[in-house]
């Protein structure tokens, strides 16, 4: 049976456009935040997906109130413009699944198909300022590519080459985490710590697991003989992991500092970086 969608935008075109992008679903679509509230109250559906910039009653009101009478719904966010400030709200609310006006059809599926999957036991926000973002979220691959998106738009003013960079460092070491600290156990946490200072973006991210020795790595890429760039992917095979295990070692590339504890199941990662307008 087909997943049932509540749609709220005030714009007709989007509407028709979510409609016939998603035909595959069961959708209702509303134009304000006051039918969207009392469609949810009366009705059963599988996710929302809500404009923030409703005339009337506002998109995070129109949450707010949907997250009262179930706080498990599962939401996405549209916005078209204000990212940064946006994405703190929305932090706040503990929702990290958004698109941004324009998007494409492939954008707006993928959200859709990661919202209808995320875990029953979402993002815990210990912290959501511009400086300071701090979570501890379910040990999963789908967490991490949701909070790739995240930190993406989180760090617009950085210049998109340096954002990629530090994108793939920071899913990289978080997918670490995910499956050798985790050992892939979504009923663990993982606390990650983003800081934003004036030149420099850092990460922290720690897991529950026992850590790791450098004796220990002849799966990563890192460990590798001169001479045998990939044996660590017949190792990785030999243990039945997923292909990679080059983390380390392009984190190793990218940061401009990287730090572990004695253990290793906690990482410092830091690169020092220009914003766009300077």
């Amino acid at each position: 049976m087909a997943s049932r969608l509540l749609v709220i935008d005030d714009d007709p075109q989007v509407l028709d456009g979510i409609r016939r992008a998603l035909s595959d679903y069961s959708i209702v679509a509303v134009t304000s935040g006051e039918e969207g509230v009392g469609r949810y109250a009366a009705e059963l559906f599988d996710a929302v997906i809500c404009d923030v910039g409703l005339p009337g009653l506002q998109g995070f009101d129109v949450i707010r109130l949907i997250r009262e009478r179930n706080p498990a719904a599962r939401v996405l966010l549209i916005t078209g413009h204000d990212r940064h400030s946006r994405l703190i709200a929305s932090l706040r609310e503990s929702i990290v699944d958004f698109l941004f006006k324009p998007f494409s059809v492939e954008d707006l599926r993928t959200a859709v198909a990661n919202v209808l999957a995320s875990e029953e036991e979402g993002i815990e926000v210990i912290s959501a300022t511009p400086q300071w973002i701090e979570l501890r979220v379910p040990a999963s691959f789908q967490i991490v590519s949701r909070l790739g998106k995240f930190f993406d738009q989180f760090h617009a003013e950085v210049s998109q080459p340096e954002r990629d960079n530090i994108l793939t460092a920071f899913r990289e070491l978080l997918m670490n985490a995910v499956e050798h600290g985790c050992r892939g156990d979504v009923g663990r946490r993982i606390t990650i710590c983003c800081l934003r200072l004036s030149r420099v973006v850092l990460y922290r991210i720690n897991d529950p697991g026992g850590g790791f020795s450098s004796d220990d790595l002849a799966h990563a890429a890192i460990a590798n003989p001169p001479g045998d760039p990939l044996r660590h992917m017949q190792v990785r095979e030999e243990l039945g992991l997923r292909s990679g295990g080059f983390g380390i070692l392009w984190a190793r590339g990218i940061a401009d500092e990287l730090i572990y504890s004695d253990r290793g199941n906690d990482v410092i990662f830091a690169r020092y970086v220009k914003n766009n307008d300077k």
